[in-house]
């Protein structure tokens, strides 16, 4: 499928369930109800990983929707202004990528959120887990983060109506970008977004697992004018010596990956499209979670000759092997960057010694 039919079956398409002893609500596709704030869900509580989930929401064997679940219902755990506390001035949404588990995805938001204090940027980080550790490979990943966008959506405009000045932000891994895409999709036709003139601040596709073509004419409607309408500004950050580009996933929808090569020549870009190359923030190590293994994408013969750019994983930033902190924040500090240059950027809050999440 090229990546224009992509899109532009995600026009016609439409859950999150997420048990935590925290403050949690299942929300239908109707509802908009939240929780009440709870003790747990405190300033004191800073270390805590905020995600919005739609795990156990698919057959992760055949990627049809589960009987108990709708196309846009999902379940958030303390979002602020939403769930609990005040609206902050902004929130940062993180999609993982492929073959994560929900470990995982709570390991990569804190990275992601401890590499963004790196940079003195301290605003809600929440995380977007899904089901993306499928037993039958590609096909059916693909076709369930097709089906995540209405999902997401969903919460992003709940929250919205809840918070109508908070800025959002989004960064999204490998397959995530799909399910960014699809989200967009999602809101660009939604009637109450566009009645209300909502965007989404900026968007940042790491190593994106997605056709560079975009479409076999170029960017056009609806893939150009949806970019262009839903979010402020998109950036692209490519890396061509990413290993999993050149193993798992070699060619998309027969074509190069963007996340690997950019967009292809030749075609017409949205006007608030940017890419970069960032091979050069990657470091050289093969376990950037410090799990002890080697990361998705590489093999134990990858690691002894690793270069700057091989690791999939090391976009979210490098924990040490032994104290498990950070020792390097991948791509995030660039990231900062472009939000600091963005003049309707509201991010800004003075840098303190403890992540002050003033939300709550």
């Amino acid at each position: 499928m090229r990546f224009a039919s992509l899109l532009v079956s995600l026009l016609i398409l439409g859950s999150i369930t997420l048990v935590s002893a925290k403050t949690t609500t299942a929300i239908a596709a109707t509802s908009t109800t939240t929780a009440t704030r709870t003790a747990a869900g405190t300033v004191a509580d800073a270390t805590y990983t905020r995600l919005v989930s739609t795990r156990a929401n698919f057959d992760t064997s055949t990627s049809s929707l589960l009987p108990n679940h709708n196309k846009k219902d999902y379940a958030a755990t303390d979002v602020p202004g939403l769930q609990v506390g005040k609206c902050p001035a902004e929130i940062v949404i993180y999609v993982h990528g492929v073959g994560a588990s929900q470990s995982d995805a709570t390991e990569q938001t804190e990275r992601v959120k401890m590499s963004l204090n790196n940079n003195s940027y301290y605003n809600p980080v929440i995380g977007f887990s899904w089901d993306s550790n499928t037993p039958k490979g590609a096909s059916t990943v693909e076709t369930i983060a097709k089906q995540q966008g209405p999902k997401l959506a969903h919460f992003i405009l709940d929250f919205k109506n809840k918070c109508p000045e908070s800025n959002i932000r989004m960064i999204s891994n490998s397959m995530g970008a799909r399910v960014t895409l699809s989200t967009l999709v999602s809101l660009h036709t939604n009637k109450e977004w566009k009645s209300k003139d909502f965007k989404i601040d900026s968007v940042h596709l790491i190593s994106a697992v997605a056709a560079s073509s975009w479409s076999v004419d170029g960017i056009k409607s609806p893939v150009r004018n949806i970019i262009e309408q839903v979010v402020i500004k998109f950036y692209n950050l490519v890396n061509p010596k990413d290993k999993l580009f050149s193993g798992t996933f070699p060619r998309v929808e027969d074509h190069t990956a963007l996340g690997n090569s950019g967009a292809q020549k030749g075609i017409s870009l949205p006007s608030n499209y940017i890419q970069q190359d960032v091979q050069n923030e990657i470091l050289p190590l093969c376990d950037a979670d410090a799990d002890g293994k080697p990361d998705f994408g590489l093999t134990s013969k990858d690691c002894k000759a690793m270069e700057r750019g091989f690791n999939h994983m090391g976009y979210m930033g490098f924990r040490d092997p032994t104290t498990k902190k950070l020792m390097d924040d991948g791509v995030m500090n660039l990231i900062v960057s472009d939000w600091k240059n963005e003049t309707s950027s509201r991010y800004c809050r003075p840098l303190l010694s403890l992540e002050p999440d003033q939300s709550l």
